[in-house]
């Protein structure tokens, strides 16, 4: 997994969705922590501490906008209370967001779970990059902004949260930064199919 971040400034974890039990985590650029055992010139320390990437940040212990990766969160919320737009489609007084009327599971889990499959499955899902033949993929892109005030452009972060739909074993979360003119959350594209594709064997 750090492989595949390992040229950005990046993390990613992967869990257990059902056990919440870590599997992976990991957080780039890394840097050699036996060089402060060791100990370093002034010009070592300053070429690590002034690097852009910030290798020193420990992203998991700093606060990031989770971008469009938090609505399934909001929408199951919203499918528990009765409040949610899903639900009154459901309930068949208007339409889902795709212009269908769906059939609505009993658990607002499977109802999210499928509308998350579709983005990766939907020829025109945001997620439809990390489609792989044989399987299917359940996942949630964002691109959080990130700018001091309105009307000028921001840094923005990329973001991914899948998990195998039928066999939900692994969630995989991933955050790049500055993802900015380079196709925004598309980025992570290769990554997170290179490492289901793994995880698939």
């Amino acid at each position: 997994m750090y492989k595949e971040i390992s040229q950005e400034a990046a993390a990613a974890v992967a869990i257990h969705p059902l056990t919440g039990e870590i599997l992976a985590m990991a957080n780039a650029p890394a840097y050699d922590p036996n060089a402060f055992v060791r100990g370093m010139s002034n010009e070592e320390w300053k070429r690590l501490n002034d690097n852009p990437r910030k290798p020193l940040l420990n992203r998991f212990a700093h606060g990031y906008a989770p971008g469009s990766t938090f609505k399934p969160i909001t929408a199951a919320i919203g499918l528990e209370t009765g409040a949610s737009f899903i639900r009154r489609c459901c309930r068949g007084r208007s339409m889902s967001a795709t212009g269908s009327r769906p059939s609505c599971p009993k658990r607002p889990a499977r109802l999210i779970s499928r509308e998350l499959l579709q983005v990766v499955e939907d020829p025109q899902g945001t997620g439809r990059g990390v489609r792989i033949a044989g399987h299917r993929i359940a996942a949630k892109t964002g691109t959080a902004e990130l700018k001091q005030k309105k009307g000028e452009l921001g840094k923005e972060n990329g973001w991914y949260a899948a998990f195998p739909a039928d066999d939900p074993q692994l969630l995989l979360v991933m955050m790049v930064e500055d993802v900015r003119g380079r196709g925004g959350s598309h980025v992570l594209d290769p990554m997170v199919r290179r490492i289901f594709t793994y995880a698939f064997q």
